[in-house]
């Protein structure tokens, strides 16, 4: 069931209606219902996998928790985490290992939201390990948490911490926690189905002519893409957590205005922060513990490996291309070498005349990170290493017959589907976005909490804008999530 179909309000709406009137014993029986509901619409074939994913790992975290032996409770640890990164690599890489291997080509498609609901058992497995959390003896709770279906095909990649506490005492009707949720969910819906799937369109037309673009519009193509995809799943996230809150959930932050950061560090603190949190939690943390009594230049040596894995381990996460693990090694190349010369780009900084300018310094920072996080999403968006080095050259082509010539630079645009109206649509819109998020943060406030709390005119003003761009520009009919397939 896709977040845009007009079935998915109509679902959301009697979930809505049904779940704030039940007692609260029966409301996480009727949560888990809806979920088995919304992920049979998108592949009913799936429900015994995931039912089964469920089962194993609700009786493997009771194991864990009575287990005294800590060898037996850490080799059954290994057996979850086996498990589940085996089913992991079963539908997402197996297929492409026969294709390299034996050059057979096996299609296998993969249930949906594998990746996020397989992190999310494996996280609270090692949590219930760790005796951060006890194992959740209720079956019913559990199996919702696992399958909750506003995050299962987008995330955020929950913790059972923080969720099953508020499925054994679910929250009672708020109109403050409606009305902010469906604030946040309509700004969702305008960042993915209005922004992101207009500027999709503009790439999309470039990479998929790369002969036929000089280097300026191979640039902008790239750079429209870094943004198109914080649209795309920032608003997804927006969708979710707006979705999750009107049903009186708290859930976590995905984003937080990636590109306001000044440098890597910072990116990674506010990019898709639920899969970068737990990398951090369940990969970096325990190699740090590991390296620990380890001296002197092997020591700094691991300390500076156990921050790049996560990256490759995250391009792994999102497919089996090359391409993917190329853009995770470069993202955490970038992270090492950012943390490596973080004393002396502080001390250079002082000495920087441009940088006594605080606005001067904030945007030479930003675009640096920016242009740094492109040069890594090429990659990413790229069908393959070839096309993707072929765009790398085409960078170097064209600058002087460009930018020398306005009829060149209007049908270069022309070309990429960039008119009038898209380019006071897109730039307008992005401009907000980056304006009202920034306030939002500025008040330590979510989008959806800070629009609802607008004057009665401003806010119906942005409400009625945003469902006037839907219902112009949005394109609702078809679902180009990009995260869809991870």
């Amino acid at each position: 069931m896709e977040f845009q179909s007009g079935i998915f309000i109509v679902f959301f709406a009697a979930v809505l209606v049904i779940y704030h009137n039940l007692p609260a014993k029966a409301k996480p029986t009727a949560l888990l219902a809806a979920n088995a509901v919304f992920y049979a619409v998108g592949g009913v074939q799936w429900l015994p996998l995931l039912a089964a994913s469920i089962l194993v790992s609700w009786i493997i975290a009771l194991a864990l928790d009575k287990l005294q032996n800590q060898k037996a409770r850490l080799a059954l640890l290994w057996c979850g985490v086996i498990l589940f990164v085996g089913l992991l690599f079963y539908f997402k890489y197996f297929s492409a290992l026969l294709r390299g291997m034996f050059q057979y080509n096996l299609l296998i498609l993969a249930p949906l939201g594998v990746s996020f609901f397989s992190f999310t058992i494996m996280g609270y497995l090692i949590d219930v390990y760790w005796k951060v959390q006890p194992a959740q003896k209720n079956l019913v709770r559990y199996a919702a948490f696992i399958s909750m279906f506003a995050q299962i095909s987008s995330g955020p990649i929950e913790r059972g911490k923080n969720m099953l506490p508020q499925l054994a005492e679910p929250k009672a009707y708020s109109y403050e926690n409606f009305a902010c949720g469906c604030s946040r969910m309509l700004w969702g819906f305008f960042k993915k189905f209005v922004l992101a799937n207009m500027m999709g369109n503009m790439v999309a037309v470039v990479y998929g002519g790369i002969e036929q673009f000089t280097g300026p519009f191979l640039l902008l193509a790239s750079l429209l893409y870094s943004y198109q995809l914080y649209l795309d799943f920032g608003g997804y996230s927006d969708i979710a957590i707006g979705t999750m809150q009107a049903l009186g959930f708290d859930v976590m932050e995905n984003f937080r205005r990636p590109f306001a950061a000044r440098s890597y560090t910072q990116l990674w603190d506010r990019w898709h922060i639920s899969l970068t949190s737990w990398f951090r939690d369940y990969v970096f943390t325990p190699l740090t513990f590991t390296i620990r009594g380890v001296e002197g230049k092997a020591g700094k040596f691991l300390g500076w490996f156990s921050i790049f894995i996560i990256f490759p381990l995250s391009g792994i996460w999102h497919g089996s291309g090359w391409g993917y693990l190329i853009w995770g090694a470069l993202n955490g190349l970038f992270m090492v070498v950012g943390k490596m010369t973080a004393k002396k780009r502080r001390k250079w900084a002082k000495k920087n005349p441009l940088y006594r300018n605080k606005f001067l310094k904030a945007f030479i920072q930003c675009s640096c990170v920016y242009l740094m996080f492109t040069a890594c999403i090429v990659f990413f968006r790229a069908e393959n290493i070839r096309q993707a080095i072929q765009i790398y050259q085409g960078f170097f082509t064209g600058w002087a017959e460009t930018l020398l010539s306005p009829a060149v630079i209007v049908a270069g645009l022309k070309a990429m589907g960039i008119g009038r109206v898209a380019i006071l649509l897109v730039g307008g819109g992005s401009v907000a976005v980056e304006l009202v998020e920034r306030a939002a943060e500025q008040r330590g406030q979510t989008v959806g909490v800070w629009l609802h709390h607008l004057k009665a005119p401003v806010r119906w003003a942005a409400y009625y804008a945003q469902l006037l761009a839907l219902a112009f520009y949005g394109v609702l009919g078809q679902s180009s999530f990009i995260y869809r397939q991870f």
